[in-house]
């Protein structure tokens, strides 16, 4: 129970903080930034908003306008997203985030619009619950709270400067709903063009959101005003939150590609030509590792190695590959680096590791080979001279039998190691033992048949 109680008092003491520091940071916006004032007037008019369905909902259990109660806290989220672009806007660049807060705002949009679909998930699993025990739901005061909300939706919309949503409006592709509305507003357009610029190319797909739940809360109420049924609330609550997946499915789908670093489709062919070009430079040999990824909305960043000549100059190389890629990849990193075949290990004369024969004949070492086992040979000398060897031949045998190994290897060789690191640093394996030395012996058939 004190463990509980401990690790309870350390996270209300996270949330306090949490809390002082974004109220801090709000008062801060609010007291340098004009805009501020507005998205946080408009965010209190939401929250009154939310309050009223909210109680709304509980006087009347509409399924219905509880989905349209789910699209006004999506409202506040989208009026939170405008709030961190302004946060961003203020911030610099710093050791710890070396491309900028612009991914925040990536995530607080992703956030926002996976709230969104999660809130449909419980609206559908509460039209299950109900559908096999429908509550009692009447008519009165749906309309005027769809128009209500209505009007607070297109407020927050088309009132609060948003960069990040208008962003994904426009990169992100287009939902089924805004698909359907442009094929009637081009119909609608060619009898009356005056109102193109207003229906095209596509209208705004959360004006479109809100419109179409307020549309299902007005059609929940006259089917209840005419059949006195459950059902068609049901109904029309599933039907708008089809249409709040179908709209937040594609905005999504554009956040999470970013946030996995994905190059955008878009930008593929003009990159892969950009490329060509920059392959075709003089003195540019190859084009190695290139990246290219989005860490913010419109926000391309990308990495990229160059192999160049000998003879080539490493800035007039980069400065050509940046001019051709720059308009494309504006935080845009090049690595030069020479061509490195001629900084490779000389040739080296090939070696066999010698092999121990005991029945093959003394060789006569050499100059460099008798300098190198002077040692070697003087304290074998001094062992068997301590012995009684009544033959010398057998003595001097085994002296360069039991040198036979530094008698063939020259003075500054070095066997060589599989195990050699990539900066040549080998590590000389140790001699082989040297055998035992021969006991005495009457004739050298007695040595040959010992071995």
């Amino acid at each position: 129970i004190l463990a509980l109680l401990h690790e309870l008092r350390d996270a209300y003491s996270n949330v306090v903080a949490f809390v002082r520091e974004l109220a801090v940071q709000l008062a801060m916006l609010q007291a340098e930034e004009k805009r501020a004032k507005r998205i946080l007037a408009v965010g209190g008019l939401l929250l009154i908003s939310v309050c009223l369905l909210t109680v709304w909902g509980h006087l009347n259990p509409s399924m219905t306008l509880g989905a349209f109660t789910c699209l006004l806290l999506f409202d506040l989220c989208y009026i939170g997203v405008a709030l961190v672009s302004l946060w961003v806007e203020r911030r610099q660049r710093c050791l710890a985030y070396t491309f900028g807060y612009e991914r925040f705002e990536v995530l607080a949009v992703f956030a926002s619009l996976m709230l969104a679909i999660l809130g449909v998930f419980f609206v559908l699993k509460e039209c299950v619950e109900r559908a096999f025990e429908p509550p009692d739901v009447t008519p009165s005061g749906l309309a005027l709270g769809g128009l209500v909300g209505l009007v607070v939706h297109l407020v927050a919309v088309y009132s609060v400067e948003n960069p990040a949503y208008n962003h994904v409006i426009d990169a992100s592709t287009s939902s089924w709903l805004q698909e359907h509305v442009t094929d009637i507003s081009e119909s609608l357009c060619h009898h009356v063009p005056g109102l193109s610029k207003l229906l095209l190319p596509r209208l705004n797909p959360l004006a479109l959101l809100g419109v179409s739940s307020a549309m299902c809360l007005f059609l929940a109420s006259c089917l209840l005003d005419a059949y006195q049924s459950s059902l068609a609330d049901i109904t029309m609550a599933v039907l708008a939150a089809f249409v709040v997946v179908v709209t937040m499915a594609p905005m999504a789908a554009y956040c999470g590609k970013i946030l996995l670093q994905s190059t955008p489709a878009h930008l593929v062919g003009q990159l892969d030509k950009a490329l060509g070009e920059a392959a075709t430079l003089d003195g540019v040999l190859e084009l190695r590792k290139e990246r290219t990824w989005l860490t913010g909305f419109g926000q391309l960043n990308g990495c990229l190695q160059v192999r160049v000549r000998r003879d080539a100059s490493e800035q007039l190389v980069l400065a050509h590959v940046t001019n051709r890629l720059a308009h494309l990849v504006p935080g845009l990193t090049v690595q030069v680096y020479k061509d490195d075949w001629s900084r490779g290990l000389q040739p080296s004369a090939s070696w066999v590791a010698p092999r121990f024969n005991p029945f093959a004949p003394p060789a006569a070492p050499s100059a460099a080979a008798a300098s190198h086992a002077v040692a070697p040979a003087s304290s074998a000398s001094s062992f068997l001279a301590g012995s009684s060897s009544p033959h010398p031949s057998a003595a001097s045998t085994a002296v360069s039998e039991a040198n036979l190994p530094d008698l063939l290897l020259p003075a500054s060789f070095a066997p060589p190691n599989p195990f050699t690191s990539h900066a040549g640093v080998s590590f000389m394996l140790p001699p082989p033992p040297p055998p035992p030395p021969m006991p005495p012996s009457t004739s050298s058939s007695t040595f040959h048949q010992r071995y």
